[in-house]
């Protein structure tokens, strides 16, 4: 029995989705998921810390272990013009700090989820995104690579 293939986006979506929004947020947690593969929940608890500018990595920390991922020249572009504009003031700053009168110090999931949805206008969700990111990798790496 073969497993279901990947459901993905091409690059014209990925294209088209990119420039639905002119947020830089926006355009950074998108790139996040599509050419780091990361999930919802790790796009939302980045901290300044876990930008690595020098190494052109990020890292992830979860609560069984770490990893490190390179950053593309877009996605390192386009943080690049976010970080102008968010402006942290301590390494413990979110990187996507929660509105004023919210409960919590970051984006929440369904509002990342609902925003990716209502830009795409129901054709794309962040899974779809990790999904590309998976398939890219498998396609320019071994399945050892992937895993990691």
């Amino acid at each position: 029995m073969n497993p279901s293939p990947l459901i993905t986006i091409n690059t014209h979506q990925q294209k088209k989705l990119l420039q639905s929004t002119s947020s830089k947020k926006y355009q950074v947690i998108i790139l996040l998921m599509l050419d780091c593969g990361l999930r919802v929940s790790e796009v939302i608890q980045l901290q300044s810390k876990h930008i690595l500018f020098s190494e052109n990595k990020i890292k992830i920390v979860s609560n069984t272990r770490a990893r490190e991922i390179p950053l593309t020249q877009r996605l390192l572009q386009s943080l690049a013009d976010y970080w102008l504009e968010l402006q942290p003031n301590n390494l413990e700053d979110y990187i996507f700090p929660a509105g004023k009168n919210s409960k919590t110090p970051h984006l929440g999931r369904k509002q990342i989820w609902k925003k990716i949805n209502q830009l795409s206008k129901g054709t794309i969700n962040p899974t779809l995104l990790r999904n590309t990111f998976a398939q890219r990798i498998l396609q320019e790496n071994e399945l050892s690579v992937a895993k990691e």
